[in-house]
């Protein structure tokens, strides 16, 4: 009946989405990134309501999606829903394999529905997009530090009804059998978060986009937005968001001067190296960070235990993993070992990534981080301003924040649903602008090749 309600459920979306043909693009691209940002998960549908709303779109936005899936990013992203579904094969838990097969083919009809709506000018929908997002990210944000400082208003909101409208089953047994780290006095998710450490991601996240419209026009408020932002990240005393809120600014303000610089592949290969400077020095950076940091080597030594659980499991099936389901199996039974709860994911996901579909899924991981890392490279190399190229390099600190999180936490390197809409506009951006680019290039050839002729008769 699971695997029926996980196959039905999106399948019945994409009909009652014929509705959504009557709706201006704009508007239901708003819709979409408003409820997802949002994420209420007291909506219980498999793979969430963002996945099926943005599926619900596909009647819509018809030529955009097949486009889409011409686009390198996205065409990866199906692949990798295609083998999630494959992997239900060999899964004990198939459910998982599906839903979350049918939850990437929604980060796929995001970037479509984003194409629809952006009439070509991917640059106007992120700023209107992130108008709209405003409001939420304030009220997020500042109830997250207000949290922070007095746990006692925290406390309040956990036994409202507001929380247990919006979260539904993580918000109702959120003090019994769904315990999480924001009941910790040091630790505070906000308003919309159970997790400290993914709200953390999510307002970061924000704040970079903000960041890199206030580099695009100058506006007052945006860098106001992004200082709220961040502060909200901060504000949840996650550790990983501590070490990134220092390095990533920097080195992505950094990152467009060494790419622009000699408009060479050596300018880029250098960009390239300056990323993963930016990883070994966010490792590293905790070493000398111990008071703000309590607790990093007890994190540090629980990620240690989980890698080296997975390399026993990765040597008995190492192609195919263990299957949606089999980590939670497998550690169940080996967590006493290295004295730890017998519940917890793995908390990195190419872990996870291996051991709910195996070494291609890991694969097309990569595959779409390196080419959105090319795209955004590229866009910021032939940039026609360095507030532009400035602007871009943020938006891919934005992607570079969700994949090192997901390093450090149990979230995808998409991020978590509420991260959708942003990782989405951004990839089609790439795609949009790449190909506008191609084709101003090809125009400029064509009328060169034609001038010449004339100046030989002339």
């Amino acid at each position: 009946m699971d695997i029926l309600m996980a196959l039905l459920v999106p399948v019945a979306a994409f009909f009652v989405g014929a509705l959504f043909v009557f709706i201006p693009s704009r508007l239901l691209w708003n819709t979409f990134a408003l409820l997802s940002s949002i994420n209420p998960t007291s909506i219980s549908v498999p793979a969430g309501a963002p996945a099926i709303f943005s599926l619900a779109t596909v009647l819509k936005t018809g030529r955009h999606f097949l486009q889409a899936l011409a686009a390198p990013a996205t065409l990866l992203l199906l692949a990798l829903a295609v083998w999630y579904f494959f992997s239900a094969l060999w899964s004990p838990r198939a459910t998982g394999a599906l839903t979350t097969g049918v939850a990437v083919l929604g980060v796929v009809a995001a970037a479509a529905l984003s194409a629809a709506a952006c009439d070509g000018d991917p640059r106007a929908l992120i700023r209107r997009m992130m108008i709209v997002l405003a409001p939420l990210a304030i009220l997020q944000s500042l109830a997250t530090i207000i949290f922070r400082v007095n746990p006692a208003i925290e406390d309040s909101y956990f036994r409202s009804e507001f929380f247990h409208l919006l979260l539904g089953d993580d918000a109702a047994f959120l003090f019994t059998t769904r315990t999480n780290n924001v009941t910790d006095p040091e630790k505070a998710g906000g308003l919309l978060f159970v997790n400290g450490n993914r709200a953390s991601m999510v307002m970061a996240v924000w704040a970079l986009m903000y960041l890199a419209m206030w580099f695009q026009r100058r506006a007052a408020w945006t860098l106001f937005m992004a200082a709220v932002c961040m502060g909200g990240a901060l504000a949840t005393s996650s550790k990983t968001a501590i070490v990134l809120a220092i390095i990533v600014p920097v080195i992505f303000f950094l990152l467009p001067w060494v790419v622009a610089g000699a408009r060479s592949p050596l300018s880029v290969l250098l960009g390239l190296v300056l990323m993963g400077g930016f990883a070994f020095l966010t490792v590293r950076l905790a070493d000398y960070l111990p008071q703000a940091l309590t607790g990093a080597e007890q994190s540090a030594e629980d990620r240690a235990n989980f890698a080296n659980a997975a390399a026993g499991y990765f040597s008995e099936q190492p192609f195919f993993g263990l299957g949606f389901g089999g980590w939670e199996a497998a550690w169940a039974q080996d967590a006493h070992s290295f004295g730890m709860r017998p519940d917890l994911p793995p908390h990195n996901f190419v872990i996870a990534g291996w051991a709910n579909a195996g070494v291609i899924a890991v694969a097309l991981f990569f595959a779409v981080i390196a080419v959105l890392v090319f795209q955004y490279l590229k866009l910021m190399r032939e940039a026609d301003s360095s507030r532009q190229a400035r602007a871009f390099s943020m938006q891919l600190g934005a992607i570079a924040w969700m994949v090192a999180h997901a390093t450090f936490d149990n979230t995808d390197f998409y991020g978590v649903p509420n991260t959708i809409p942003v990782f989405a506009i951004l990839v089609t951006q790439a795609g949009i602008l790449l190909r506008q680019q191609k084709l101003r290039a090809e125009e400029r050839s064509v009328a060169t090749s034609e001038a010449r002729p004339r100046l030989r008769k002339s």
